[in-house]
C-alpha cells in the first residue's frame, strides 16, 4: 500500500496525461486505488471485530452480506486495508463501455469464475457479495463463485457488515474460515455444499450482532 493522499492527486493527473502509469492484469490502478483509500478512510468509520482471521498473505474469499447500493463492499475494502494494509478485489464490476473500466481500476473484478480464479491464484483476497436481503438476513451466492476456492484449497471467510452510508459508520465482523466440505472430490456438489455454509456462516454472524 503507497502513501497516497489527496496533495498528490496532480501528480497522479498529470502521469496519466504522459500515459506514464500502469494497471495490473485486472485493471487496477495503484494510485486511483490508494486515492481511494485516502478520500474513504475519513468518511467511512469502521469498527473491525475478528480481524486476526484475515490472512496476512495468499488468497482468500470472504463472503458477505449485502444490502442495496455500496456501502457493505467499501466497508469491507476499507476494513481489510486498515487491519492488514492488503487490497480486496470486491466482485461487481460491469462489461459496460466507460463504467466497467472505472470499476476495474479502483480493484474490482467481474463476477467471473475464471476471473475470480485467476486472483485467487495470484495470490490476492476477493470479496463476494450475498444477493440482497433485509438488513439481519443473509443471501444466497452462487456456488460457481465459492467453487476456485475449493479448486485452489483456499479459505472461504465469512463477513457480516451491519451499519449505514448515512451514518458511514460501519461494524464489520469477520468470522473463522469454514471447514471443508465434507464431499472428498472438488465437484460442484462440494461447491454447493461450500456455498450453503457460507450463507449459514453469514447468517450466524449476524445472528450473533442482533440476538433475539
Amino acid at each position: 500500500m503507497n502513501d497516497l493522499n489527496l496533495r498528490d492527486l496532480p501528480g497522479v493527473m498529470a502521469r496519466r496525461r504522459n500515459g506514464d502509469y500502469e494497471v495490473d492484469l485486472w485493471g487496477a490502478d495503484a494510485d486511483w486505488v490508494d486515492l481511494f483509500g485516502a478520500v474513504s478512510f475519513p468518511f467511512v468509520r469502521v469498527r473491525i471485530d475478528g480481524a486476526s482471521n484475515l490472512p496476512a498473505s495468499g488468497g482468500a474469499i470472504l463472503v458477505a452480506n449485502r444490502r442495496l447500493g455500496v456501502g457493505e463492499p467499501v466497508a469491507i475494502s476499507v476494513a481489510v486495508r486498515k487491519a492488514t494494509g492488503r487490497l480486496i478485489r470486491p466482485v461487481g464490476a460491469t462489461d459496460l463501455s466507460y463504467v466497467g473500466p472505472i470499476l476495474r481500476r479502483f480493484g474490482m473484478i467481474r463476477s467471473s469464475p475464471v476471473e475470480v480464479r485467476s486472483v485467487l491464484a495470484a495470490g490476492e483476497m476477493v470479496a463476494v457479495s450475498l444477493t440482497s436481503e433485509r438488513k439481519r438476513r443473509a443471501g444466497t451466492i452462487s456456488s460457481d463463485l465459492l467453487a476456485p476456492a475449493l479448486d485452489l484449497g483456499l479459505p472461504v471467510i465469512p463477513v457480516a457488515v451491519v451499519g449505514g452510508e448515512v451514518t458511514g459508520s460501519w461494524r464489520v465482523y469477520i468470522g473463522g474460515p469454514l471447514p471443508a466440505p465434507s464431499t472428498v472430490r472438488r465437484t460442484p456438489l462440494a461447491a454447493a455444499e461450500l456455498a450453503d455454509r457460507a450463507r449459514a456462516g453469514v447468517q450466524m454472524l449476524l445472528d450473533d450482532l442482533f440476538p433475539v
